[in-house]
């Protein structure tokens, strides 16, 4: 990428929220903006990161495609939605198998395959469970399938532990249906 410099500028947008814009300009591919907006409030919180460098000067597409616009998305989001229910998801996206391998920040080269997750939890104090769904974006398409992760869709889970006191017997049920794809 040769040289590069960037170039940030946070914005305080409110007590609870704010955003970074950066602007990265790399000598040999051109200029890369970069989003990183924050959120918090009492019952969730969560981060939007989006990454878009159009026209990318040296990358070529090896999937065949024209566009050498580069991009990037990562959305994370937890929320509370009642003392005893929860919800979350992880979403993360990138527009081509090298573009970490480029534009990557430390250990981030070497990722094959991009998580995404979406997760309702019930946490009582004798019964909890979750239903989920987990999903991955190969980057490496030289992996073969066997050798990719399996999808769980869904994924349930259902535990239930019943109080006791000291000399009584303990009984829990630990309880898991998945769909592996």
């Amino acid at each position: 990428s040769g040289f590069f410099i960037s170039v940030p500028y946070y914005f305080n947008l409110a007590p609870n929220y704010d955003d970074t814009l950066t602007t990265r300009l790399f000598e040999k591919r051109g200029v890369q903006l970069t989003n990183d907006f924050r959120y918090l409030g009492k019952r969730y919180s969560g981060n939007l990161d989006l990454e878009y460098l159009p026209n990318d000067r040296i990358y070529l597409p090896s999937d065949g495609s024209t566009s050498t616009d580069r991009m990037a998305l990562f959305f994370r989001h937890n929320q509370s939605l009642s003392p005893l229910w929860s919800a979350a998801t992880d979403i993360q996206w990138v527009s081509d198998a090298s573009y970490f391998i480029d534009l990557g920040r430390g250990t981030e080269s070497n990722r094959t395959h991009q998580p995404r997750s979406l997760s309702l939890d019930y946490g009582g104090s004798t019964w909890r469970f979750s239903a989920r769904a987990f999903t991955y974006q190969t980057l490496d398409t030289t992996i073969a399938l066997a050798d990719q992760p399996y999808q769980r869709l869904p994924q349930l889970v259902l535990k239930a532990d019943s109080p006791s006191g000291p000399n009584r017997p303990h009984s829990a049920l630990e309880s898991e249906w998945v769909n592996f794809y």
